[in-house]
This record gives C-alpha cells, structure tokens and sequence, in this order.
C-alpha cells in the first residue's frame, strides 16, 4: 500500500511540473510579445500636480506601459521627460491624442503635448537635415521637431492625427541621412 502511494505522488509531481513548465513557457512568450522596448517621452502641459495626474491618466490611457513618475519641473514651460514602455510596432498617435486632448487644469495656459525622443551621433549637418527628413512623415510635426546635435537628441513633436510607428520614424530618418535609436548608447556593431 505504501508503495502504491509514493507511485501516486510521484505521478502527480511529475503531472505537476509538467503541467508548470508549460505555463511556465507559454507565460514567457506572452510576456515577450507584449514587452515593449524602453523608450523618452517629453511631456509638455505639466504645470501642477493636477496636469501631471491628467497627464500619467492619458499616457495610459494611450497604450504607453510602466512610465516614470510624471511630476511638475522647476521650468514650468520645459517638457518633463519621462521614461517608458511602447512596443516598437505600436501606434504612437494614440497616446499623443490621449495627451493632446488631455482635460489639464491650465490647459489653456500650457497645451498638453508630446514628443518621442530619439538619440542620434549625427553631427551639426546631419541634424539640419531633420524637418526635410521628416516632410512627408504623417503624425509627425516635422517644423517643431527639433535635433540637438551637442547633446545627440532628437525631439519628435506627435501631432496625433496619422497612424505612427517608431520604425516608420525610425525608418524616416535614416533614409534622410540620419542614424537615430531609442536608447542613449549606440548599439555595439558586429564585428
């Protein structure tokens, strides 16, 4: 009888873990095919504790994962940055007119707006190439995006009206001459 029991228990311990490591497997595939990449937002309209709660509500709201603590700066007309998730492949016009049309309490005084930034080693010339770059790129508003080519960052203003990937921009720039990732250091080449 006892022997009966430990063959028993061995069975459903090995029925366990089977059973565990096939959640186990199809939990990881979940959790890579809906990780996104770290991405820099700058976000604009952050006057008050109030914008900031408005503005956290519409980051989420527009698809945006697991952003930085969104909190009024000192330069009330500064962007605050903001780290965060977005899946390479999502469409960033979703949570730029989530924060575009965010109700903030001084609204009319700061608009809400958002930027997807990009870091680049392209130099002074490189970077005035970027409103050319970005001429026919739909959700983009090539005129008020800016490239500082001294601190290596491109800020790319969403307008919210037009579907937009960060590979379409991504793509967009590199075809105008401009090599731009999502992360500050440079990917280590191949050799």
């Amino acid at each position: 009888m006892k022997s009966l029991s430990v063959i028993a228990l061995a069975l459903l311990i090995a029925l366990g873990l089977g059973l565990v490591g096939n959640l186990a497997v199809a939990d990881d595939k979940e959790t890579q095919k809906g990780e996104g990449q770290e991405i820099v937002l700058d976000v604009y309209g952050v006057e008050c504790a109030g914008c900031a709660r408005a503005l956290t509500a519409a980051l989420e709201e527009g698809g945006v994962e697991k952003a930085s603590r969104l909190a009024p700066g000192r330069d009330k007309t500064a962007p605050v940055r903001v780290e965060a998730q977005l899946a390479e492949d999502a469409d960033l016009s979703k949570a730029a007119t989530a924060v575009n049309d965010a109700r903030t309490p001084h609204r009319a005084k700061a608009p809400p707006a958002l930027a997807l930034v990009l870091f680049t080693d392209a130099g002074e010339e490189s970077t005035k190439k970027l409103a050319e770059s970005l001429k026919d790129v739909k959700g983009v508003d090539a005129k008020k995006s800016k490239a500082d080519a001294r601190k290596g960052e491109i800020r790319l203003i969403l307008t919210g009206d037009d579907e937009i990937t960060i590979v379409q921009i991504v793509e967009a720039l590199d075809q105008g001459g401009i090599e731009a990732r999502t992360s500050k250091k440079a990917a280590k080449k191949q050799a």
